[in-house]
């Protein structure tokens, strides 16, 4: 089916809350985070420990010290799962302490009380440490209070991570930019943060759908459209729903337009020459695509100031949906720090009611940059 006029592009979903989601490790229901990352700081410093005295890695303590990091990082995984691809407000209350122990797994100090983490742990850490600061620096946050798993099938599948609030500014429906006829339209402000405005909760598609679900073909949208648009969103058995190019000086995708290299998770910082980095729930749902043939959504990110002329492909601002791309092969590449990673071969698929390429890139338009630098002017 054609793309309709509808402004409001998926993204992934919702997640539940405490009642539903992943629980803390450790014995008991309801476990402290805080509580529980203190623990996991003692049990870090132990393996270290146990590194610098040359324990063996079949060591039977060691074994269960690795098996309390390996419980770390599936409670972390299963967040990702579950909230797709958000954290929750808990979670980003302990940003820090969070990062704090998955750099100390990839990239601790001194050399020699990292033996025991392998190239396999430290790139896990690496990937789950991006995914935190990422979903902080996007607001990708869940209030695990008001999501509980009554509501969570539901929640789960509508385009966006937001808890609706009944009282928050609705802008002018006639707004140039915040109206109906404007480049932020279905949305709201509260302070430094766009959110969706619960007035057009209904109006938005499922984002676990494929195909163009609704979705309008050089949509041009803000920072909270693409709040749950960080990397990959998909299904590891069916395939991504979803994928979105940020074009930085780190990244290890190459996008040529019709054709784009899209590499698997944890990528841009992977060392290890031999190995590609473990696969996470995002790349599996890229190789995924590569068995069913379900088509991906391509959702391109403004490349940062200074890199515009780098990514010819990218908008100038915010996000452009950009239509259907097909995996047609998986590979193997290395990045520029010599590490050996996945890399992902997306075309773009023909007959499907799709604009070309060179008409989207003139999506935003002059006029649109313009209103999307006076966003936070609000009305």
């Amino acid at each position: 089916m054609a793309p309709s006029a509808s402004k409001l592009i998926g993204g992934t979903g919702a997640g539940g809350g405490p009642s539903g989601g992943p629980k803390v490790p450790g014995p008991g229901a309801d476990n402290e985070l805080s509580t529980y990352l203190f623990k996991l700081k003692n049990t870090i410093a132990r393996i270290g420990m146990m590194s610098r005295i040359n324990k063996s890695t079949d060591n039977p303590s060691v074994i269960l010290l690795k098996k309390e990091i390996y419980d770390f990082f599936k409670y972390l995984e299963d967040c990702q799962d579950y909230y797709d691809m958000s954290i929750t407000a808990g979670q980003a209350n302990h940003q820090g302490d969070l990062a704090a122990r998955l750099l100390s797994i990839s990239d601790g100090e001194p050399p020699e009380k990292q033996r025991l983490f392998t190239a396999g742990d430290k790139s896990r850490a690496v990937s789950l440490r991006q995914w935190i600061d990422d979903s902080v620096r996007a607001d990708r946050i869940v209030d695990e209070k008001t999501v509980n798993e009554e509501t969570h099938d539901e929640i789960s599948n509508i385009s966006s991570v937001i808890t609706f609030i009944d009282d928050i500014p609705r802008p002018p429906t006639n707004h140039p930019i915040w109206g109906v006829e404007g480049i932020m339209h279905g949305l709201t402000i509260i302070g430094i943060h766009i959110r969706f405005n619960p007035d057009y909760k209904h109006f938005r598609h499922q984002s676990k759908e494929y195909g163009h679900n609704g979705l309008e073909l050089s949509a041009v949208f803000h920072g909270a459209h693409g709040q749950s648009q960080a990397g990959i969103h998909g299904n590891i058995t069916t395939g991504a729903y979803s994928v979105v190019i940020s074009p930085t000086s780190e990244s290890t995708d190459i996008d040529t337009g019709d054709v784009v290299w899209y590499s698997g998770s944890g990528s841009e910082n992977h060392q290890d020459v031999e190995k590609v980095p473990d696969r996470t729930t995002g790349t599996k749902a890229l190789a995924a695509s590569l068995a069913t043939g379900n088509m991906v959504r391509v959702i391109r990110a403004a490349a940062s100031k200074g890199k515009q002329m780098l990514f010819k492909h990218a908008p100038k601002v915010g996000f452009r949906y950009d239509g259907l791309y097909q995996v047609t092969l998986a590979t193997t590449s290395v990045n520029k720090h010599g590490g050996r990673i996945e890399q992902f071969k997306l075309v773009r698929c023909e007959n499907q009611d799709q604009p070309g390429l060179e008409e989207l890139r003139g999506i935003p338009s002059p006029g649109q940059q313009d209103d999307h630098a006076k966003i936070f002017e609000k009305w």
